[in-house]
């Protein structure tokens, strides 16, 4: 049996009606035929690239891409489709080989519109359906396109329902497959079956400019390799990866606290038991402050009066021992006075004495005696010497005046001896006399001015220990007291008002809790109802729809001419189909009723043919058996009364749902005022900005407080300082006055005794000088004398005189002369001692008694004073015990109430506030003190190590805060999701301690192994997902090698060019390049050594898995893997030109190729490569537009017409003008001109033509075939002239049109 041929699927013509082209003479009506080569010719702008995009308008490209790219300001429907009678005609043969057309019109049909609306019919464009002449105008007009659906009806033939997308035309045109457009593509897609033409359209339009596009060509590729291969997806996203790594990463941090957090668990106990054990101690601190303090208060007071007491009697001391002291100093003064008396009455007695001044005073009483005696021996040895009476007188006379001058001047010089004594007598009581009174003098002055400064001194001393006590008891104004006591009471009720609020916050979360238990409840019960309501209506419709069926639907055919068809048919139906009216049912023929004589046949008995027969149904060319489906349901007067319990039920569920609703709102009400109530609870008990005021507070209060006190003690001390200062200044000036005195005293002496010892120089001196002249004088006397006595001697000699008894008269008489010179020599001595005996002399001894009363009085006064310093020493030494005592007392409760203090400081630099239950028992503050500053260091130390380690914890939660550990961390340290009992009294940190050791716990117990087995969980489905990727890009790598094979194939076997040695077109795998392909790849190595390991469940993948997956991670792009399938390959153009191998793997290297011509013939080659995979040996003709065919040599042109007829692709080209030589290449040529459209050298009639052809088809068809081969003919005779085609018209030939026109009009 011969089957009979099908016509090749491709565009056939195109018809343009009231479009852009315009006719000077007629309607706007134009075709052009497209069945086989064609080539448009025209000037610029005259519009035939316009023409030319409509063919990969034809194929389905978007409307505003033609006028895009073709830089018109109008868009595709104002420019091409300008009026409400616009259409374009697209007249093709579809897959099945009928020839049908497309009409595509205006849709809003207004020049400005954007909207297009396309219309399949099911027979071929005829123009005179469309051109009618219009007998009032007399022209031609075209049809409205409701007459011409009119027309088509009249014929027979139904157009199909309107096209209002680009898409949806596309998927029809394409053979796409969508919901509903099956029928449609398989009456009019180019490609018949289930194979599709994608990209037909953009391959069109990339070739009018001849624009080299790699994009589109590998989205070609790609869309062909997806037509057998899925779509690569990895269905992860990038936050998947990064959230399980920082989960992971989160997990290993915490791990590595784990340690740290068992410790934390562990001394959490021990922390609770000693913050209650400072707490009572710090309550007993209290307690001992407010003993002390009182203590103080009496023992300062107690301190003070022993102090004034001791100042009183010191004050009392240092005038008695004044009084003592100026006593003693006038005892001594007096003493020293009248031992300087004796001592001088001492010096002249002994001067008396040794002078024998008493011896010479007896001699002198004896003078009147010596003087007689003298006169005798003068007498006798006058007598004896009368004979020399003469001589002696003589010598006498001369011995007398030498006598005479002796005494005189002896006596002169015993008088100024004399009175040189009585002058060193006056000079040294004058001299005792002003060292008394200067001495006198400046002991009153320097007691005067030592009184006044010792007082000062007092004043000081007094005034110092009393500053000095201020300073060691400095405190702080009540108003600063006060104000932090106000501080301290408001953190107080800061923690109690915490306390109540952590309190409510659990009941209110409590209650929340149920609330949204409450709400979930109802919105459940709210979600069945609703559904129950759903199936109820969807029912109760379908119900409704079946007993309401309207005329034309298939349950109405059913129902009116199938018996019992729900035993069969039925039970194959959906709804959906039953209530269609578009299906045209009609009742099978003669293959069903083979099948039904089938069936008998196979059957046995009539009841088992009759049961056969009710439940099989024939499906095309198979028969089915559905006795098995269940039956449809029909509508019986069970099923009226089911629809009314139905709706019954619908309108009690409505009811029942609003109730539900209007609950669930009361109960989103009062969840919203739960919700801002706690809302503000957990502020509270959360921020640590009120704490952290009211702790700033305590402590500015209390800074404020340390800086008065020490500002006061600061003042205090330099105030103290300066008493101290002046202290020192008044003792050293005191002590200046008393060596000023001693040193005045001194210099007195000295100046006294330099004094009197000048006054006995002088005197000495004048005694000594006088003594020299009387010795002088004396021994010049004596040998004056001795020379008169040897010149009488001589005399008396001379005259006989007996010198012996002479000389023994002589001697007496001399013996009794010396002894009268003697006493009347020391007669005045004698006369200054007997004076001296009168004035002074004779009281020595009751002077020297004075002296030694005077000393008794001295030494009475020194004991005296010796005494009272002892007595006043002993009473101010124990007056001075006993303050020292006082303030030892002070200074200890002082030292206490300081420990006290630093304790409590302590204490509250921990925020631990004294317990209000305290034992009552009695122990000793030391004793107190030590144990509450060892629990003390030893919870600081705990407390120190528990922050230190929950800090850690803390900060490596924060490097994760949108962890689910650091979640479930966050919940556990919540007071109000926290199990923890508080007293109210705890601060901030020590709850948030508590609350953290207790996260710790849940922690370590709950949340890690949970987390654990999670993260494992997620790690193994992220890798198997990798993996599979891996594998699945790998055997996509594969596909590509082998779709290479067969473009290479086709190329090597179909595309060759003379032009080039060799050429070929491979795919090259970009697999590997892929972003984190190495990693992918480790992954999946990871992945696999983990699973073979068995490790998968309990161990979690190692830190490198983790980088691995990061790494990963990081070449996802906006969240996603972007791996499209044109990034898995890259297009590899191979030429061996003139012998010289040539590589081009991108656009730039494509143009750099070769010349353009030859470039644009590879280019070609690719497409048609990829066309003919993607048609896959189907027949379709597939339209290649080319714009500017003159770039290529009519050589290249004649190769690549022989290409595209061997590979059925039909050129559509456009040139201002081509050479005869590749005119004659082309089936059909078109001019497009200013007036009017030319084929083939001739002017197109269009309204004549297309009506002519009805009338007399074969003559204008034999007319253009004569046109043609005279063109031909002409060209071959003269094959190297070029000639432009003849493009006047013969009039003969215009005159047959007319005429044929004419005719065709009468019709």
């Amino acid at each position: 049996m011969t089957v009979p041929s099908v016509h090749p699927a491709g565009l056939a013509r195109i018809i343009l009606i009231n479009s852009y082209i315009h006719s000077e003479t007629g309607p706007d009506f134009f075709e052009f035929d497209f069945q086989g080569h064609t080539q448009v010719n025209g000037a610029n702008g005259s519009g035939k690239t316009s023409l030319l995009k409509l063919i990969p308008f034809f194929y389905g490209i978007e409307p505003g891409r033609i006028t895009s790219s073709s830089g018109v300001r109008k868009n595709f429907a104002g420019y091409y489709l300008p009026y409400a009678d616009s259409a374009i005609i697209f007249e093709y043969y579809a897959g099945t080989g009928q020839l049908v057309h497309v009409a595509v019109t205006n849709a809003a049909r207004d020049s400005s519109s954007r909207g297009l609306v396309y219309r399949f019919v099911p027979c071929p464009f005829e123009a005179k359906d469309v051109v009618v002449f219009d007998s009032t105008s007399k022209q031609y007009r075209i049809r409205d396109w409701s007459s011409y659906k009119q027309v088509l009806r009249a014929r027979g033939i139904k157009s199909e329902s309107l096209v209002y997308s680009v898409d949806a035309y596309r998927s029809i045109i394409q053979n796409i497959a969508t919901s509903d457009n099956a029928r449609l593509r398989a009456e009019y897609s180019l490609s018949n079956g289930r194979r599709e033409l994608r990209f037909i359209d953009g391959i069109a339009l990339s070739l009018i400019t001849g624009r080299i596009s790699f994009d589109n060509i590998k989205l070609l590729l790609t869309e062909i390799l997806r037509r057998d291969h899925s779509e690569i997806h990895l269905e992860l996203r990038e936050s998947d990866i990064v959230t399980w790594c920082n989960d992971a990463a989160a997990f290993r941090a915490v791990e590595e606290h784990r340690e740290k957090l068992e410790k934390a668990v562990a001394a959490g106990g021990s922390y609770r038991t000693s913050l209650e054990n400072l707490r009572i101690g710090a309550a007993r601190l209290e307690k001992l402050s407010l003993e002390c303090k009182n203590r103080l208060i009496e023992e300062t007071e107690n301190q003070n009066e022993t102090e004034k007491a001791r100042n009183a009697c010191r004050e009392s001391s240092e005038h008695r021992h004044a009084d003592l002291t100026a006593k003693v100093a006038a005892a001594e003064t007096r003493m020293q006075a009248q031992a300087q008396k004796v001592e001088a009455l001492e010096e002249m007695q002994a001067h008396f004495e040794e002078e024998n001044a008493a011896t010479w005073m007896h001699e002198l009483e004896n003078r009147t005696e010596a003087l007689a005696e003298a006169t005798r021996c003068r007498s006798l040895l006058t007598s004896a010497t009368s004979q020399v009476a003469d001589i002696r007188h003589e010598f006498e006379l001369r011995k007398g005046e030498v006598e005479r001058v002796y005494l005189k001047r002896k006596a002169e010089l015993e008088q100024n001896a004399s009175l040189a004594r009585e002058k060193a007598v006056a000079e040294h009581a004058e001299n005792d006399r002003r060292f008394r009174e200067d001495n006198d003098k400046a002991r009153a002055s320097s007691r005067e001015r030592t009184d006044n400064l010792r007082s000062r001194m007092s004043e000081l001393k007094s005034k110092a220990d009393k500053l000095t006590f201020m300073v060691e008891h400095a405190q702080a104004t009540p108003e600063l007291e006060a104000a932090l006591e106000d501080a301290r009471q408001a953190e107080k009720h800061y923690y109690v008002e915490v306390r109540a609020g952590e309190k409510e916050l659990r009941t209110l979360g409590a209650k929340r809790t149920e609330l949204l238990r409450s709400r979930d409840e109802k919105a459940h019960q709210l979600e069945k109802l609703t559904l129950e309501r759903n199936n109820l209506k969807i029912k109760l419709d379908d119900l409704k729809r079946r007993a309401e069926a309207s005329q034309g639907s298939l349950l109405a055919f059913l129902s009116e001419n199938v018996p019992a068809w729900e035993e069969a048919e039925g039970r194959l139906l959906s709804s959906d189909l039953l209530m269609r009216q578009d299906l045209n049912p009609r009742l099978a023929s003669t293959l069903v009723n083979q099948a039904i004589e089938t069936l008998k046949d196979e059957a046995q008995g009539e009841e088992a043919q009759a049961q056969v027969l009710a439940t099989s149904i024939c499906a095309g060319r198979i028969l089915l058996d559905v006795n098995a489906l269940p039956k449809p349901q029909t509508v019986t007067d069970e099923t009226m009364s089911q629809m009314a319990s139905m709706a019954e039920r619908i309108k009690a569920i409505d009811v029942e749902v609003k109730a539900t609703e209007a609950s669930i709102a009361s109960i989103e009400d009062e969840n919203s005022a739960l919700s801002g109530r706690i809302l503000e609870l957990e502020r509270l008990v959360s921020t640590d900005d009120k704490l952290d005021e009211l702790k700033t507070r305590v402590a500015m209060v209390s800074h404020d407080i340390e800086e008065y006190i020490k500002n006061q003690q600061a003042s205090l001390l330099a105030e103290a300082e300066n008493v101290k200062r002046e202290l020192r200044a008044v003792t050293a000036e005191c002590e200046k006055a008393d060596e000023a005195l001693r040193q005045a005293l001194g210099e007195r002496n000295d100046a006294y005794l330099l004094n009197k010892s000048d006054i006995e120089l002088r005197t000495n001196s004048a005694l000594d000088s006088i003594n020299q002249s009387l010795s002088d004088l004396t021994t010049s006397h004596s040998a004056e004398v001795a020379r008169l006595k040897a010149v009488e001697h001589d005399r008396l000699t001379e005259g006989h005189v007996d010198e012996k008894l002479l000389t023994e008269l002589e001697q007496a008489s001399e013996k009794a002369q010396a002894r009268v010179a003697a006493m009347d020599a020391h007669a005045s001595l004698v006369s200054e001692y007997k004076t001296w005996l009168a004035q002074a002399g004779g009281s020595l001894g009751d002077e020297r008694s004075q002296l030694s009363l005077l000393k008794r009085e001295l030494h009475d006064a020194q004991v005296t004073l010796h005494d009272a310093e002892t007595e006043m020493k002993y009473v101010l030494d124990g007056m001075k015990h006993e303050l020292e005592a006082a303030m030892q007392a002070v200074r200890q409760d002082t030292e206490l109430q300081n420990r006290i203090k630093s304790l409590q400081g302590r204490l509250a630099d921990q925020g631990i506030k004294p317990s209000v239950a305290m034992t009552g028992d009695d122990v000793q503050a030391s004793t107190v003190l030590q144990d509450i500053a060892s629990e003390l260091t030893s919870f600081s130390i705990l407390s120190r190590n528990l922050k230190e380690i929950l800090d850690d914890v803390a900060g490596t939660m924060a490097r994760f805060p949108q962890n689910v550990i650091c979640a479930c961390w966050e919940q556990a340290r919540d007071p109000g999701h926290a199990d923890c009992d508080f007293t109210g009294i705890e601060d901030f940190t020590q709850k948030r301690i508590i609350l953290d050791t207790a996260a710790a716990k849940v922690l370590i117990e709950s949340t890690l192994p949970a987390q654990k087995r999670s993260l494992i969980d997620n790690a193994r489905n992220i890798s198997h997902m990798i993996t599979e990727y891996y594998h699945h890009l790998r055997e996509f790598d594969a596909r590509i090698q082998a779709f290479s094979g067969r473009i290479s194939e086709i190329v090597r076997s179909n595309l060759q060019f003379e032009a080039f040695d060799s050429f070929n077109v491979r795919l090259e795998p970009c697999i590997t390049r892929l972003a984190g392909w190495d990693s992918m790849k480790e992954i999946a190595e990871y992945y696999a050594s983990w699973e073979s390991s068995g490790s998968l469940r309990g161990e979690l993948p190692s830190e490198d898995f983790t980088t691995k997956m990061l790494d990963f991670a990081r070449r996802f792009v906006n969240g996603q893997l972007k791996n499209e399938m044109s990034d898995l390959f890259s297009i590899v153009f191979e030429v061996v030109e003139n012998g010289k191998f040539k590589r081009a793997q991108s656009a730039r290297e494509l143009e750099e190729l070769s010349s353009n011509g030859l470039t644009f013939l590879l280019m070609c080659a690719l497409y048609i490569s990829l066309i003919n995979e993607t048609r896959s040996g189907r027949n379709i003709t597939i339209h290649w537009p080319v714009d500017e065919m003159s770039k290529l040599s009519g050589r290249n042109v004649h190769i690549l017409l022989e290409v595209m007829d061997k590979n059925n692709i039909a050129m559509v080209s456009a040139a201002p003008d081509l050479s005869t030589a590749v005119a004659v290449q082309f089936k059909s040529i078109y001019r497009i001109a200013k007036d009017g459209v030319y084929v083939n050298a001739e002017a197109v009639n269009p309204v004549g033509t297309a009506l002519a052809r009805y009338a007399r088809k074969d003559s204008v068809a034999n007319f253009n075939q004569e046109i043609t081969k005279a063109q031909l003919a002409k060209a071959q005779a003269n094959p190297d002239t070029p000639t432009k085609p003849d493009l006047t018209c013969n009039e003969n030939s215009i005159a047959d049109i007319s005429t044929l026109a004419s005719e065709a009009q009468n019709d």
